[in-house]
């Protein structure tokens, strides 16, 4: 299993009356997956779903052409692992969700999709990683505006324009692919997550869960997931970046948000302030007198302001060395 590290994706920044109408939890969308068959593994299988193989658009939005069986809303977490009782790849089978779901209604568990979307909307500010533990048949996760779906647009969204950052499927050794992503967020900026897990057959399960900056690890998403009423256009969340000297010996990055009121209107920027080492330039310059030792006689400190905005200092220190009389006769 692999992992990836993302520093740079779309926030949102919904209207203020649209986070006053949002709700905890994933909203969730449960589809019908047409039971395909291996036929020299089960050659008594006989099709009783219309049995076809997994389309090239499964994943963007194909999933949708064999049927909704059904939706919730308030779903905290998407953990489950099902083992049916009767032990037959040929066979649909029936079960309750877990109690995160949120969904009282039983599933077709061995042959099933489900696609989740929320917002994450972190109370740090710092580095989470989310993770697609074990996966069985298969599992993609995506984050941020434009890849997930497109900010202030849950519903909206085609499923054809989303994306992926990560994916697990599952074969004989185990699950396999990019399970782990680690990503900056900001505190008080709402991230588009969408999950897409089907089963084909059998059994199945995922596990999917986040750690926060302080290295705790969550699968309950209670405190962290919203699902919010879509607005009229995308409302991306501005990043302004700006550099800045300071005294340390690396480069750092603060992130902070900023909310300007000029009059009616207010606006609220992601700021990144980055801070590089200053860098310092020293010359020294050598001149010979006539005395027995080495002394310097003189500084001068010079500041230029660069292309880039940042300063240089440039210190140039003058020193007499000794004459040396008798360098011609050695």
């Amino acid at each position: 299993m692999g992992k990836r590290k993302l520093m740079n994706f779309e926030g949102c920044l919904p209207s203020t009356d649209a986070i006053l109408q949002k709700t905890v939890g994933f909203n969730v969308k449960f589809y019908y997956y047409y039971l395909s068959y291996n036929y020299d593994i089960e050659p008594q299988c006989v099709s009783i779903d219309g049995a076809e193989n997994i389309p090239s658009n499964y994943n963007d939005g194909g999933y949708a052409a064999a049927g909704l069986l059904g939706e919730t809303n308030g779903a905290t977490s998407l953990n489950y692992n099902f083992t049916p009782p009767i032990n037959n790849l040929c066979l649909a089978q029936e079960a309750s969700l877990p109690a995160g779901f949120n969904y009282d209604q039983q599933i077709t568990l061995t042959n099933w999709t489900f696609v989740a979307t929320a917002y994450f909307l972190p109370t740090i500010s710092g580095n989470y990683n989310f993770t697609l533990g074990y996966v069985d048949d298969y599992a993609i996760f995506s984050i941020g505006g434009g890849t997930a779906y497109d900010c202030c647009m849950q519903d909206s969204t085609p499923a054809t324009s989303q994306s992926y950052q990560i994916y697990s499927q599952w074969n004989f050794t185990g699950p396999t692919g990019i399970n782990n992503i680690q990503v900056d967020l900001v505190a008080g900026i709402f991230y588009p997550i969408r999950i897409l897990h089907y089963n084909i057959g059998n059994k199945g399960a995922i596990t999917v869960g986040y750690t926060d900056p302080n290295g705790e690890y969550h699968d309950d998403w209670t405190n962290a997931i919203y699902t919010l009423p879509d607005s009229d256009e995308v409302c991306n969340a501005t990043t302004i970046t700006t550099t800045v000297p300071w005294k340390g010996s690396y480069t750092t990055t603060i992130t902070t948000v900023e909310t300007i009121y000029t009059g009616s209107t207010t606006t609220t920027d992601i700021l990144l302030i980055v801070e590089t080492p200053e860098v310092d330039a020293v010359t020294t310059t050598y001149t010979p007198w006539t005395g027995a030792f080495v002394t310097t006689i003189g500084t001068s400190v010079t500041t230029v302001i660069g292309s880039d905005g940042l300063p240089t200092t440039s210190t140039i220190y003058t020193v007499e060395t000794p004459e040396c009389y008798y360098c011609n006769w050695i």
